[in-house]
């Protein structure tokens, strides 16, 4: 189940939303308001109803593993790292 904390510090109040991923792992992320930290843990729990939440801190990719990745890969049109993967999008026939 998800929560929300409220922190006071140095006269700042911050709102912490804290979550569990499917994999039973424990998240928090921090808001200066309560209703986005309410609607952030309502489109987590949304996600992980529906089959589609993504870990944000496990679907990093680091410019440095995309480059070794690429060279471990031989591509027919060079060598291409983004948001597809590796693919430059275009079908192969």
């Amino acid at each position: 189940m998800a929560s929300i904390e409220k922190r006071v510090r140095d006269g700042r109040t911050r709102w912490y939303a804290r979550y569990r991923t499917p994999d039973g792992i424990q998240r928090s992320k921090s808001f200066d308001l309560k209703r986005d930290a309410a609607d952030f843990l309502s489109s987590v729990e949304n996600s992980k109803l529906v089959g589609t939440f993504v870990d944000s801190s496990r679907s990093k990719v680091t410019v440095g593993a995309c480059v070794e990745q690429s060279s471990r890969t031989p591509h027919a049109h060079g060598t291409s790292c983004s948001a597809t993967g590796g693919h430059s999008g275009k079908e192969v026939e």
